[in-house]
């Protein structure tokens, strides 16, 4: 009986280690989805190592949890890797969500696993750790959930066919946009029905950790809409849709630009969406930024 109790007791410290350390150094959405992990099963170990029930018994249970701390653990899932590449290469949308996968895996067969384990130990516990992995699944399912929408205006001082005649030509783009890298299209020139998009852009790692360091995101999109005055483009993989519009106002340009995106289903079970609000604000900053850089330069303009 005491070695049982030795164990839930190292278990629960170890968990109890793991969740600190988390909460130390990790971002805000694997401290959410970790501590989820980690909680009840860390109380259920520290309840057993205190006041303990029946000894557990070793059968097929206990090998199947082992073998899913194990490909929790195990570096197969390079979902970790792959994201440390965030800092140093050139991803895409696609190859995130890719490595997202391998993330959410990992953590699917650790927290499976754990639950496993702590049933052995307190049956009910076990019980509350799947309730609470199937609590967070259903939360995430309806897509008003991961809905995220955004939109800044600012006052240009230009007229609206001139700001407006600057912006579809994608070349200008680098000229006020601080955080583009490079930006082509197909057919090339300015901006027209069914054009595609790609752009390569610096995003913080960390929206909610300023300084965290940054790395390069390449998205493409297609413009589904264009006026004399908007054009509407949207990702290829269909999650976000962007519409800048321009309005004349005192003999100036109200300049609006409006966005909807959803968080991938695998995003948000990683807890992402939960940065939501601060990748809002941020990118908030950076289009007030823009749009000072953008009043400068056409300014220069009509001043030559």
């Amino acid at each position: 009986m005491l070695i049982w109790q030795i164990f839930a007791g190292g278990a629960a410290l170890l968990l109890l280690a793991r969740a600190l350390l988390v909460v130390r150094s990790s971002r805000r959405a694997s401290q959410v989805v970790l501590a989820l992990l980690f909680a009840i099963p860390a109380a259920g170990f520290a309840l057993y190592s205190v006041w303990p029930g029946p000894p557990p018994e070793l059968t097929w249970l206990t090998w199947l949890s082992t073998l899913l701390i194990v490909l929790g653990l195990y570096p197969a899932f390079y979902g970790r890797s792959a994201l440390r590449r965030w800092g140093s290469e050139t991803v895409t949308r696609h190859y995130l969500t890719f490595a997202n996968r391998h993330v959410l895996a990992s953590r699917t067969s650790l927290g499976l696993g754990l639950s496993g384990y702590v049933s052995m130990f307190e049956p009910w516990f076990g019980i509350a750790c799947l309730a609470a992995i199937a609590m967070w699944f259903v939360v995430w399912i309806p897509v008003r959930w991961r809905t995220v929408k955004f939109e800044v205006s600012a006052e240009i001082a230009a007229a609206p066919e001139v700001t407006f005649g600057f912006l579809v030509d994608p070349s200008n783009w680098h000229r006020y946009l601080t955080d583009l890298e490079s930006v082509s299209t197909d057919p090339t020139g300015p901006l027209a029905m069914g054009s595609e998009i790609t752009a390569r852009q610096r995003f913080p790692t960390d929206a909610s950790k300023p300084g965290s360091g940054s790395g390069s995101l390449e998205e493409r999109s297609r413009i589904t809409a264009i006026t004399d005055t908007s054009f509407t483009a949207m990702t290829l993989d269909g999650a976000g849709v962007t519409t800048t519009e321009v309005h004349a106002i005192n003999g100036k340009t109200l300049l609006t630009v409006r966005s909807q995106a959803h968080v991938p289903f695998t995003d948000a079970l990683l807890g992402l969406a939960l940065e939501m609000p601060a990748a809002l604000a941020a990118r908030r900053d950076r289009s007030r930024r823009n749009f000072e850089r953008l009043n400068e330069v056409l300014g220069e303009s009509s001043a030559l």
